[in-house]
């Protein structure tokens, strides 16, 4: 099985250098140089000049340089080290001059049979580390484990299945003789983040991220400052959010939100659109005027998403 998303012949020297930074708990402060030594095509191919200033995810994928820098700097090489900001990445950027490959005749002789590499690392208070390796991670004679493979199935799957949706699939396949049925197994794929949680471009905002806005915003401006919710807001996560809770429970949220503000609209009298409206971080002079605020506010996000949805299937 495939462990990385890069070229063949860069697996067995990523798999050395990540067994080497973890067993021996190296930081990309503490390496001065790196040097694979390898076949003749990895030297030539895979680290000319080029590979050593990728611009691409089609150059970085392909470069030894910087498979090797990402694994010393992020302790892991999947998709998610190919997105453009990595491949930018001053810290990751950082560690390719460190790499040194090497042709190594020997090496030369015993392949295909062996995939054999040889890392040396040294350190910057001159330790040295050396491993051997003649079969890559993922190879039939050096297999995964079991917990590297759910390792690879969650870099695949995120972004298009929550967490929770991943570890119901992963328990019903490692349990496959407890599923009654094919169709059962596979309802279980069905995208539930898909887009929503994607950006089409490296700034702004995903659908996700606004609709978790647009409910911290109502909840606290009309929820908690009028009807007494004791809705605590946490407007940083808003923008934030990592966990990728799921779409229907983020959505759920949100109509929850609205409930809220319909409640409160319809339970306010004549005299009560005019109370003044104290609240922090508004200028808001009354409870009409913040009301009125929150529906241009919604009105102006829920444009960005339209754009999202546009640029989306533009892209596809």
């Amino acid at each position: 099985m495939k462990f990385f998303p890069t070229e063949a012949l860069t697996h067995a020297p990523i798999s050395a250098v990540l067994d080497l930074v973890k067993d021996n708990d190296l930081r990309p402060e503490n390496v001065e140089t790196i040097q694979i030594r390898s076949l003749a095509r990895a030297a030539d191919i895979l680290s000319d000049p080029s590979k050593y200033d990728p611009q691409t995810k089609e150059t970085a994928d392909h470069s030894l340089p910087y498979v090797i820098a990402a694994a010393l700097a992020e302790r892991q090489v999947t998709p998610a080290q190919f997105e453009m900001k990595k491949i930018m990445d001053p810290t990751i950027r950082a560690q390719l001059k460190k790499v040194e490959v090497v042709a190594d005749p020997e090496i030369e002789k015993v392949f295909p049979a062996l995939q054999r590499v040889i890392v040396n690392i040294t350190t910057t208070d001159g330790r040295k580390f050396s491993k051997q390796l003649d079969y890559p991670k993922g190879d039939p004679r050096n297999p995964l484990s079991d917990a590297e493979i759910e390792e690879k199935f969650s870099a695949l799957a995120d972004g298009v299945l929550s967490k929770v949706a991943q570890k119901k699939l992963v328990d019903a396949i490692w349990n496959l003789e407890k599923v009654g049925s094919v169709s059962k197994l596979m309802a279980l794929t069905k995208a539930d983040v898909k887009q929503f949680w994607t950006k089409p471009f490296p700034f702004g905002n995903s659908f996700g991220h606004l609709v978790l806005h647009l409910t911290g915003n109502l909840n606290h401006y009309i929820g908690a400052q009028i009807s007494q919710t004791g809705y605590v807001r946490d407007r940083p996560r808003e923008f934030a959010e990592t966990a990728r809770p799921p779409q229907t429970e983020t959505l759920k949220k949100f109509d929850d939100a609205i409930d809220v503000v319909l409640r409160t609209i319809r339970s306010q009298s004549a005299e009560d659109w005019s109370k003044p409206y104290t609240a922090v971080g508004s200028d808001s002079p009354d409870r009409f005027d913040i009301v009125f605020q929150c529906a241009t506010h919604l009105d102006h996000h829920i444009g960005q998403m339209i754009y999202l949805g546009f640029e989306f299937k533009r892209k596809s």
